[in-house]
């Protein structure tokens, strides 16, 4: 089974190499790991140079110009050798032994085409774990995702044609990118659920970043809604009720901010 994991980056010389590592520790490795430097500013570049001198797993691939995270990601898997695809964020870890357990639970329970497990969310050193079980069983979970999806990009091993089978990813979503993405995924393919962590989340923010953060999440939960429209249709008015209400709440949150 063969495993890519694609980091796609833009100024992050402060924990890139974090980031890098704990992939190169991983019990069981995947056969590259694919950096995707998003025309970055800092010395991120130099800095993935350096690890890769000593370390041939390693591919840099370089952006000609600030494209955006779904991009840098979409230019990665599109050169991923892999037919299974990690992608991790470049300010996160990767637990050692995700990559064994994602390749047992392939082997194990077969026919899925999405395998995903839960994470710890580290918020400046304080650490929860964080449940990712969606309702129901293994399989589809179509009607979950549409309302919420607890699947991350990082917590996640995906088949490489089963993103092609969407198209990729959608570059032009503000926010909620791993939202929009699952409601095209769940449609077609099948998840299964890993009871174990997978990832560290780093949550650090500050107040100025946390204020252009919500304007962006009332922006990409609108439009995730307003392209996926006509599936969110089809569900009568309990899903239209959840848009209002989730427009409004992004509102109330943004105007708390000010």
């Amino acid at each position: 089974m063969n495993v890519s994991v694609i980091i796609p980056a833009y100024n992050r010389e402060k924990t890139i190499k974090r980031t890098i590592l704990s992939v190169l520790n991983q019990t069981v490795p995947p056969i590259e790991i694919i950096v995707v430097d998003d025309y970055s500013a800092d010395s991120t570049v130099e800095i993935v140079k350096e690890i890769c001198r000593t370390n041939k797993c390693i591919s840099l691939l370089q952006m000609k110009r600030n494209c955006g995270a779904q991009a840098a990601r979409n230019y990665g898997i599109k050169k991923a050798k892999g037919e299974w695809i990690i992608l991790l964020d470049s300010d996160d870890e990767l637990l050692e032994h995700s990559v064994e357990c994602y390749i047992k639970a392939v082997k194990e329970n077969p026919g899925y085409d999405i395998y995903y497990g839960d994470y710890y969310d580290n918020k400046n050193g304080k650490i929860k774990y964080i449940n990712c079980r969606m309702r129901g069983r293994n399989g589809c979970y179509f009607e979950n995702i549409l309302y919420s999806s607890k699947v991350l990009f990082q917590n996640m091993i995906v088949q490489k044609s089963a993103l092609e089978n969407i198209g990729l990813l959608d570059e032009h979503v503000p926010a909620y990118q791993e939202w929009d993405t699952h409601i095209k995924l769940a449609m077609k393919h099948r998840y299964y659920y890993i009871h174990k962590p997978m990832f560290m989340y780093y949550s650090l923010y500050d107040g100025e970043t946390i204020s252009k953060d919500l304007v962006r999440a009332k922006n990409g939960f609108r439009f995730v809604v307003i392209s996926n429209w006509d599936i969110f249709k089809k569900f009568g008015v309990q899903s239209i009720v959840f848009y209002f209400q989730g427009i409004f709440w992004h509102y109330k949150r943004c105007d708390d901010c000010k």
